[in-house]
């Protein structure tokens, strides 16, 4: 697609998160629909789904001689988003997100057909914006193919046949026998050439300096941790304790602006912890037996789990104590950080 009416627009945006969300496994909404859980891939489905609802929404503004032109139907491109038009409920949509932007995602696509869900419409919404970056970056593709005499038809046709071109990977686990985590982790982390020669920084991302090294572990390793604790709990609480334990824990520990504080907070935790309760440890426990910041994390979190016989207590009880402990560690230790920082 050009883009060489829109230089001015910025690029989408797409908010950093837990990476799971709900996709319907079908399109007909007789059939009966299973609910899969994305573990990774949420923000380019968001994408996809709303550039989908951009095109579906300039090309219903086509006049009928027009859409006649179209390689593809209204009606077949919609049921990609939602399994009926009408009425609405969460099982209708294909994709469901989390929080807020489960209910935008869904209000923009019931709007594509002139109904409204009962819920607000939030003005700072990151699906809202890339939605209507789309609209207006179809809208300008669709004036230059009108300026050089093929018409808005031919430049919706050009944007549906890029779509076609998508790949998907896709990798169905086995709740009894796979863990999600370690699986999303060789996704993101791993160094096999088959996942396109992915580094162990995750993609083809390399450190341009000693600092940039420092921060990337800092986010390989809370990443690590993340998927680790949330992919233990059941799927019915990892959401619950993503938003009100994990983003309360980065938030505390102002994670986006200080990387570099994750991995001297954890490692100030864990060494804290483990000499407070080494009589639950297998082993004498030494300051600096741990290399590696996340089998010392193991090691604590196996403590827990030996807890607790839930799973879902244990790890809900241990985000709760990491909390607890970010707010004592910033009320001693945040100052001094935030000075290293700046030097």
């Amino acid at each position: 697609m050009s883009n060489g009416a829109v230089d001015s627009m910025s690029s989408p945006r797409v908010a950093p998160e837990f990476p799971v969300a709900q996709m319907l496994d079908g399109y007909d909404c007789n059939i009966p629909r299973q609910a899969l859980i994305v573990a990774s891939g949420v923000q380019q489905l968001s994408l996809v789904s709303v550039l989908l609802a951009a095109l579906y929404a300039r090309s219903k503004t086509l006049p009928e001689a027009e859409q006649a032109r179209l390689d593809y139907d209204l009606d077949e491109l919609y049921s990609h988003l939602c399994s009926t038009t009408l009425p609405y409920h969460d099982e209708h949509f294909n994709l469901g997100l989390t929080g807020d932007d489960n209910k935008v995602l869904h209000h923009v696509v019931a709007r594509l057909n002139n109904n409204f869900l009962p819920s607000s419409y939030q003005e700072d919404s990151d699906i809202k914006r890339n939605y209507e970056f789309f609209c207006d970056l179809v809208s300008s593709h669709c004036m230059q193919s009108e300026e050089q005499g093929r018409g808005s038809a031919h430049a919706l046709n050009q944007i549906w046949q890029g779509l076609q071109n998508l790949q998907v990977l896709t990798c169905e686990l086995d709740t009894e026998h796979d863990d999600p985590g370690q699986v999303l982790d060789s996704l993101e982390f791993g160094t096999s050439d088959a996942l396109g020669g992915m580094n162990m920084f995750g993609g083809n991302k390399t450190p341009s300096s000693p600092a940039e090294m420092m921060e990337m572990f800092a986010q390989r390793h809370m990443i690590q941790i993340r998927n680790d604790l949330l992919f233990r709990a059941s799927p019915t609480k990892q959401l619950y304790l993503y938003e009100y334990y994990w983003l309360e824990l980065l938030a505390c520990l102002d994670f986006e602006r200080n990387k570099g504080r994750w991995e001297k907070f954890l490692q100030n935790y864990c060494h804290n912890f483990l000499k407070q309760h080494e009589n639950e440890l297998e082993f004498p426990y030494e300051q600096g037996c741990f290399q590696d910041h996340y089998l010392l994390f193991q090691t604590v979190l196996a403590v827990w789990l030996n807890r607790y016989e839930a799973t879902d207590m244990a790890v809900e009880a241990l985000l709760s104590d990491i909390l607890v402990a970010a707010g004592d560690y910033m009320a001693e230790h945040g100052a001094s950080d935030m000075e290293e920082s700046a030097n």
